[in-house]
Protein backbone atom coordinates (compact mmCIF):
# COMPACT_ATOMS: atom_id res chain seq x y z
CA UNK A 1 0.00 0.00 0.00
CA UNK A 2 3.07 2.27 0.08
CA UNK A 3 2.54 3.71 -3.38
CA UNK A 4 -1.11 4.54 -2.72
CA UNK A 5 -0.18 6.28 0.55
CA UNK A 6 1.62 8.88 -1.55
CA UNK A 7 -1.20 9.19 -4.12
CA UNK A 8 -4.49 8.99 -2.20
CA UNK A 9 -5.86 11.64 0.17
CA UNK A 10 -4.80 10.78 3.73
CA UNK A 11 -8.34 10.15 4.97
CA UNK A 12 -9.19 7.80 2.10
CA UNK A 13 -5.91 5.88 2.45
CA UNK A 14 -6.44 5.40 6.20
CA UNK A 15 -9.99 4.14 5.59
CA UNK A 16 -8.85 1.65 2.94
CA UNK A 17 -5.97 0.43 5.11
CA UNK A 18 -8.27 -0.04 8.13
CA UNK A 19 -10.79 -1.93 5.98
CA UNK A 20 -8.04 -4.17 4.62
CA UNK A 21 -6.74 -5.03 8.10
CA UNK A 22 -10.22 -5.67 9.49
CA UNK A 23 -11.11 -8.13 6.72
CA UNK A 24 -8.02 -10.36 7.06
CA UNK A 25 -9.31 -13.89 7.65
CA UNK A 26 -12.91 -12.83 7.01
CA UNK A 27 -15.11 -12.88 3.88
CA UNK A 28 -14.24 -9.85 1.80
CA UNK A 29 -17.21 -7.53 1.28
CA UNK A 30 -15.81 -5.48 -1.58
CA UNK A 31 -13.05 -5.85 -4.13
CA UNK A 32 -13.50 -2.42 -5.72
CA UNK A 33 -11.35 0.56 -4.80
CA UNK A 34 -14.30 2.54 -3.43
CA UNK A 35 -17.06 0.00 -2.94
CA UNK A 36 -18.47 0.31 -6.45
CA UNK A 37 -19.19 -3.42 -6.60
CA UNK A 38 -21.51 -3.13 -3.58
CA UNK A 39 -23.61 -0.53 -5.40
CA UNK A 40 -23.50 -2.64 -8.55
CA UNK A 41 -24.57 -5.73 -6.62
CA UNK A 42 -27.80 -3.99 -5.59
CA UNK A 43 -28.50 -2.83 -9.14
CA UNK A 44 -28.22 -6.30 -10.68
CA UNK A 45 -29.34 -8.51 -7.78
CA UNK A 46 -32.31 -9.69 -9.87
CA UNK A 47 -29.95 -11.24 -12.46
CA UNK A 48 -28.56 -14.67 -11.64
CA UNK A 49 -26.31 -14.57 -14.70
CA UNK A 50 -25.22 -11.72 -16.91
CA UNK A 51 -22.55 -10.21 -19.13
CA UNK A 52 -19.98 -7.59 -18.19
CA UNK A 53 -17.43 -5.69 -20.25
CA UNK A 54 -14.44 -4.36 -18.29
CA UNK A 55 -12.23 -1.79 -20.07
CA UNK A 56 -8.95 -1.08 -18.29
CA UNK A 57 -9.54 -4.20 -16.22
CA UNK A 58 -6.16 -4.00 -14.35
CA UNK A 59 -6.46 -7.17 -12.21
CA UNK A 60 -8.92 -10.11 -12.09
CA UNK A 61 -9.59 -9.54 -8.37
CA UNK A 62 -7.75 -6.61 -6.77
CA UNK A 63 -9.60 -3.33 -7.27
CA UNK A 64 -12.03 -5.06 -9.62
CA UNK A 65 -15.61 -3.88 -10.09
CA UNK A 66 -16.54 -7.14 -11.85
CA UNK A 67 -14.97 -9.82 -9.63
CA UNK A 68 -18.06 -10.25 -7.44
CA UNK A 69 -20.11 -10.76 -10.62
CA UNK A 70 -17.58 -13.31 -11.84
CA UNK A 71 -17.91 -15.19 -8.54
CA UNK A 72 -21.69 -15.33 -9.13
CA UNK A 73 -21.17 -17.04 -12.47
CA UNK A 74 -21.25 -14.06 -14.79
CA UNK A 75 -18.97 -13.95 -17.84
CA UNK A 76 -17.74 -11.19 -20.07
CA UNK A 77 -15.02 -9.36 -21.95
CA UNK A 78 -11.95 -7.92 -20.22
CA UNK A 79 -9.70 -5.47 -22.06
CA UNK A 80 -6.34 -3.97 -21.13
CA UNK A 81 -3.27 -2.84 -23.10
CA UNK A 82 -0.94 -4.37 -20.48
CA UNK A 83 -0.04 -7.97 -21.50
CA UNK A 84 0.74 -8.93 -17.89
CA UNK A 85 -2.80 -8.00 -16.88
CA UNK A 86 -4.33 -10.14 -19.60
CA UNK A 87 -2.05 -13.03 -18.65
CA UNK A 88 -3.54 -12.90 -15.15
CA UNK A 89 -7.08 -12.83 -16.56
CA UNK A 90 -6.33 -15.81 -18.80
CA UNK A 91 -5.11 -17.67 -15.71
CA UNK A 92 -7.90 -16.76 -13.26
CA UNK A 93 -10.82 -16.01 -15.60
CA UNK A 94 -10.20 -18.43 -18.48
CA UNK A 95 -13.86 -18.59 -19.48
CA UNK A 96 -13.97 -14.85 -20.13
CA UNK A 97 -12.80 -13.24 -23.36
CA UNK A 98 -9.57 -11.45 -22.42
CA UNK A 99 -8.13 -9.01 -24.95
CA UNK A 100 -4.70 -7.37 -24.87
CA UNK A 101 -5.69 -4.25 -26.85
CA UNK A 102 -6.36 -0.55 -26.42
CA UNK A 103 -9.67 1.24 -27.03
CA UNK A 104 -10.00 4.69 -28.59
CA UNK A 105 -12.37 6.66 -30.84
CA UNK A 106 -10.98 5.09 -34.02
CA UNK A 107 -8.53 2.50 -35.31
CA UNK A 108 -5.24 4.27 -34.70
CA UNK A 109 -1.81 3.97 -33.11
CA UNK A 110 -1.44 5.83 -29.80
CA UNK A 111 1.39 6.38 -27.34
CA UNK A 112 0.90 4.37 -24.14
CA UNK A 113 2.64 5.74 -21.02
CA UNK A 114 3.58 2.90 -18.67
CA UNK A 115 4.20 3.19 -14.93
CA UNK A 116 5.49 0.62 -12.45
CA UNK A 117 1.99 0.66 -10.92
CA UNK A 118 0.07 -0.41 -14.00
CA UNK A 119 -3.22 0.93 -12.61
CA UNK A 120 -2.12 4.46 -13.55
CA UNK A 121 -0.69 3.68 -17.01
CA UNK A 122 -2.50 5.71 -19.63
CA UNK A 123 -2.96 6.81 -23.24
CA UNK A 124 -3.55 10.36 -21.98
CA UNK A 125 -0.56 12.72 -22.11
CA UNK A 126 -2.31 14.95 -19.57
CA UNK A 127 -2.71 12.11 -17.07
CA UNK A 128 0.87 10.97 -17.76
CA UNK A 129 2.17 14.40 -16.72
CA UNK A 130 -0.12 14.45 -13.68
CA UNK A 131 1.14 11.06 -12.47
CA UNK A 132 4.74 12.21 -12.90
CA UNK A 133 3.99 15.23 -10.71
CA UNK A 134 2.46 12.89 -8.11
CA UNK A 135 5.66 10.84 -8.01
CA UNK A 136 4.61 7.74 -9.95
CA UNK A 137 7.54 5.73 -11.34
CA UNK A 138 7.55 6.02 -15.14
CA UNK A 139 8.78 2.96 -17.05
CA UNK A 140 8.54 4.10 -20.65
CA UNK A 141 6.36 4.83 -23.66
CA UNK A 142 5.33 2.51 -26.48
CA UNK A 143 3.04 2.68 -29.48
CA UNK A 144 -0.09 0.52 -29.36
CA UNK A 145 -2.71 -0.08 -32.05
CA UNK A 146 -6.21 0.66 -30.76
CA UNK A 147 -9.71 -0.19 -31.91
CA UNK A 148 -13.26 0.84 -30.98
CA UNK A 149 -15.85 -0.57 -28.61
CA UNK A 150 -18.18 -1.08 -31.54
CA UNK A 151 -15.61 -3.26 -33.33
CA UNK A 152 -15.02 -5.33 -30.18
CA UNK A 153 -18.74 -5.81 -29.61
CA UNK A 154 -19.30 -6.73 -33.26
CA UNK A 155 -16.63 -9.42 -33.04
CA UNK A 156 -16.98 -10.85 -29.54
CA UNK A 157 -20.40 -10.11 -28.05
CA UNK A 158 -22.22 -12.79 -30.08
CA UNK A 159 -25.65 -11.24 -29.63
CA UNK A 160 -25.48 -10.96 -25.83
CA UNK A 161 -26.88 -7.99 -23.95
CA UNK A 162 -24.32 -5.93 -22.03
CA UNK A 163 -25.61 -5.83 -18.47
CA UNK A 164 -22.60 -3.98 -17.05
CA UNK A 165 -20.00 -1.82 -18.81
CA UNK A 166 -17.07 -0.79 -16.61
CA UNK A 167 -14.52 1.77 -17.92
CA UNK A 168 -11.38 2.93 -16.12
CA UNK A 169 -8.76 4.14 -18.59
CA UNK A 170 -7.03 6.96 -16.73
CA UNK A 171 -8.15 10.01 -18.63
CA UNK A 172 -9.54 8.65 -21.89
CA UNK A 173 -12.84 7.36 -20.52
CA UNK A 174 -15.11 9.68 -22.52
CA UNK A 175 -13.18 8.85 -25.69
CA UNK A 176 -13.83 5.17 -25.00
CA UNK A 177 -17.55 5.90 -24.60
CA UNK A 178 -17.49 7.79 -27.89
CA UNK A 179 -16.18 4.70 -29.67
CA UNK A 180 -19.42 2.78 -29.08
CA UNK A 181 -22.35 2.62 -31.49
CA UNK A 182 -25.19 3.62 -29.17
CA UNK A 183 -27.86 2.62 -31.64
CA UNK A 184 -26.62 -0.99 -31.58
CA UNK A 185 -25.23 -1.45 -28.08
CA UNK A 186 -26.88 0.01 -24.96
CA UNK A 187 -25.44 -1.40 -21.71
CA UNK A 188 -27.88 -1.46 -18.81
CA UNK A 189 -25.42 -0.19 -16.16
CA UNK A 190 -22.29 1.86 -16.86
CA UNK A 191 -19.52 2.50 -14.36
CA UNK A 192 -16.97 5.01 -15.63
CA UNK A 193 -14.09 6.83 -14.02
CA UNK A 194 -14.79 10.55 -13.68
CA UNK A 195 -12.52 12.35 -11.25
CA UNK A 196 -13.20 15.93 -12.32
CA UNK A 197 -12.37 18.33 -9.50
CA UNK A 198 -13.92 21.69 -8.66
CA UNK A 199 -17.35 20.62 -9.97
CA UNK A 200 -20.27 21.78 -7.83
CA UNK A 201 -22.99 20.12 -9.90
CA UNK A 202 -22.89 16.51 -11.08
CA UNK A 203 -24.57 17.66 -14.29
CA UNK A 204 -21.22 19.22 -15.20
CA UNK A 205 -19.39 15.88 -15.14
CA UNK A 206 -17.99 15.09 -18.62
CA UNK A 207 -19.45 11.59 -18.46
CA UNK A 208 -22.88 12.98 -17.52
CA UNK A 209 -22.82 15.46 -20.37
CA UNK A 210 -22.10 12.62 -22.77
CA UNK A 211 -24.36 9.88 -21.38
CA UNK A 212 -27.42 11.76 -20.19
CA UNK A 213 -28.56 12.73 -23.73
CA UNK A 214 -28.22 9.05 -24.65
CA UNK A 215 -30.80 8.02 -22.07
CA UNK A 216 -28.69 7.34 -18.98
CA UNK A 217 -29.40 8.53 -15.44
CA UNK A 218 -26.62 9.19 -12.93
CA UNK A 219 -27.62 7.20 -9.86
CA UNK A 220 -24.43 7.10 -7.77
CA UNK A 221 -21.03 8.74 -7.51
CA UNK A 222 -17.95 7.64 -5.56
CA UNK A 223 -14.80 9.76 -5.43
CA UNK A 224 -13.55 8.32 -8.71
CA UNK A 225 -16.49 6.59 -10.38
CA UNK A 226 -19.81 7.71 -11.82
CA UNK A 227 -22.51 5.03 -12.09
CA UNK A 228 -25.26 5.32 -14.69
CA UNK A 229 -28.45 3.36 -15.31
CA UNK A 230 -30.23 3.13 -18.65
CA UNK A 231 -33.68 4.70 -18.36
CA UNK A 232 -36.65 2.55 -19.32
CA UNK A 233 -37.27 2.84 -23.02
Amino acid sequence: MGYWKNILPKGLFNWLETTRKNTIGKPQLTYSGEGEDLILERLVKHLSKGTYVDIGCYHPKVGSNTYKLFKRGWQGINIDPNPNTIELFNRYRPHDTNLNIGISKSNQVLSYYEFSESAVSTFSEQFYKLRLEQGAEFIGKKDISTTTLEAVFDQYLNGKTIDVLDIDTEGTDVEVLMSNNWEKYRPTVILVEDQEEHINNFNDLPTYQYLHPKGYQLIAKTISTAIYLLKSE
